[in-house]
C-alpha cells in the first residue's frame, strides 16, 4: 500500500508541476501580448491574446503579411495549417517532429518582427522564448515608450524620429520666413572688400569717455574792427592811437 501510495503521489506531482508551469508561462505570455495589442490599431482584439488559436490570428494582424515574389502570404492561414498538421500528424515519428519544428520556427520568425520594434538588439533571443519575451517588454510597452523602429535603407523607419544630439538647435519656424524682395533691374550686390594691412578694428568706448566736439560747430574768434577800443579797466593806460 505504501508503495502504491507513494507511486501515485509521484505521478500526480510529475503531471501537476509541468501543468502549473505551463499555465504560468501562458499567463505571462497573454499579459504581455495583450499590452502590445492594446497599443496597436487592433486594440479591440486584444482579448484574443488569452484564447488559443485566436492569438495566432491576432499575431497575423499585428505583423503585415509577407510577399513571396508577387504572392502575398497570409500568415494566419499558414500558421493555422501548420498547427493543424502538428495536431493531426504529430504522432508520426519523423514527419510529426518535422512539422512541429517548422511550426515553431515560423512562430519565432513572425514574433521576431514585433520584438524588433521594441528591442532590436535582443529580438532573436526574445522571439525564441517569446512567451517570456512578451512579458519582459510588457513594462516598456505600458510605459508608453514607443520602441525605436529598425532602420531601413536611407534612414529610419517611417514615423520614427531620431533623438536630438547634444547642442542641437531646432530649425526656425518656416511660417515666419520672409522671402527676399526682388531687386530692381541692373542691381549689383556690394562685393566684399578684405581688410587692408594695418587695419585696427574700432574699440568700444571706455567708461567715462567723452566724444570730441564737432569741428563744424567751431566758431572763429571775432576780428577787431577799425577804430575799436576795448573797454579800459581801472589802472590800465589807454592804448596809443593807431
Amino acid at each position: 500500500m505504501d508503495l502504491f501510495y507513494y507511486g501515485g503521489a509521484l505521478v500526480i506531482v510529475a503531471v501537476l508541476i509541468p501543468l502549473l508551469v505551463a499555465i504560468g508561462v501562458w499567463v505571462l505570455y497573454a499579459l504581455g501580448f495583450m499590452e502590445v495589442a492594446k497599443r496597436s490599431p487592433y486594440a479591440k482584439f486584444a482579448w484574443m491574446a488569452w484564447v488559443p488559436v485566436c492569438n495566432y490570428y491576432l499575431l497575423g494582424l499585428l505583423v503585415p503579411d509577407p510577399y513571396i515574389g508577387k504572392l502575398k502570404v497570409n500568415q494566419f492561414s499558414l500558421m493555422l495549417a501548420a498547427l493543424a498538421g502538428v495536431m493531426i500528424l504529430g504522432d508520426i515519428p519523423v514527419l510529426g517532429w518535422l512539422i512541429s519544428i517548422g511550426f515553431y520556427v515560423l512562430t519565432v520568425l513572425i514574433n521576431m518582427e514585433i520584438f524588433k520594434r521594441y528591442r532590436p538588439q535582443s529580438a532573436v533571443a526574445l522571439a525564441i522564448f517569446y512567451p517570456i519575451g512578451y512579458f519582459i517588454i510588457r513594462s516598456q510597452v505600458m510605459g508608453g515608450g514607443a520602441a525605436p523602429q529598425r532602420p531601413v535603407a536611407g534612414g529610419y523607419a517611417p514615423g520614427y524620429q531620431a533623438p536630438p544630439q547634444p547642442g542641437y538647435q531646432p530649425a526656425p519656424d518656416a511660417s515666419a520666413y520672409q522671402p527676399a524682395q526682388p531687386q530692381p533691374p541692373g542691381y549689383q550686390p556690394a562685393e566684399y572688400q578684405p581688410a587692408q594691412p594695418g587695419y585696427q578694428p574700432q574699440q568700444p568706448p571706455q567708461p567715462g569717455y567723452q566724444p570730441a566736439p564737432d569741428a563744424s560747430a567751431y566758431q572763429q574768434p571775432a576780428q577787431p574792427q577799425p577804430g575799436y577800443q576795448p573797454p579800459q579797466g581801472p589802472g590800465v593806460p589807454p592804448l596809443p592811437p593807431q
